[in-house]
């Protein structure tokens, strides 16, 4: 894999949200993939549970942006940090996410097979306890949000 593969993947993945297009999005994994949106769940596995995934995440989403900055690149192996931004219906709040992703590629670069992301909201998330998914609904206060997301974080450089 080189610099400018997982350049075009995770522009193509970016695409996919702002376009909030599960098919679109469920194209850049492998059909055995695992995708797994946080350290602490199950992933979605293959092609179709990526694409049953997005479809659920991203339907309540609008006005999406999202940046990334490649970190590290091996011959199968990327690491990025993204950000996302976008209203969600449910709340009428704007969000802001960031997050870092270990990516697994095939030898040809173009498919992923194994996604690991890490994400936290922001600081005004969790003042304003508007979430961006119903997963940190869970959340009982911000402390223990910030513990998980150091954990994650140390779970992802373990990898």
């Amino acid at each position: 894999m080189t610099e400018e593969q997982l350049r075009e993947w995770l522009d193509r993945y970016g695409q996919a949200w702002e376009a909030c297009n599960p098919d679109a999005a469920a194209a850049l994994f492998s059909e055995d993939a695992e995708y797994y949106e946080t350290p602490f769940g199950p992933p979605s596995r293959g092609r179709q549970g990526v694409r049953a995934y997005w479809a659920a995440a991203t339907g309540s989403q609008r006005d999406v942006s999202f940046t990334h900055q490649i970190l590290s690149v091996s011959a199968d192996r990327g690491i990025a940090r993204w950000a996302a931004e976008f209203t969600r219906l449910a709340a009428g709040k704007r969000m802001r996410l960031d997050g870092v992703f270990v990516l697994d590629f095939g030898e040809d670069g173009r498919q992923c097979g194994c996604c690991r992301g890490c994400r936290a909201p922001s600081e005004q998330m969790l003042q304003q306890r508007v979430y961006p998914s119903d997963s940190y609904i869970d959340l009982r206060n911000v402390r223990i949000l910030r513990m998980q997301r150091r954990a994650a974080f140390a779970e992802l450089l373990r990898l």
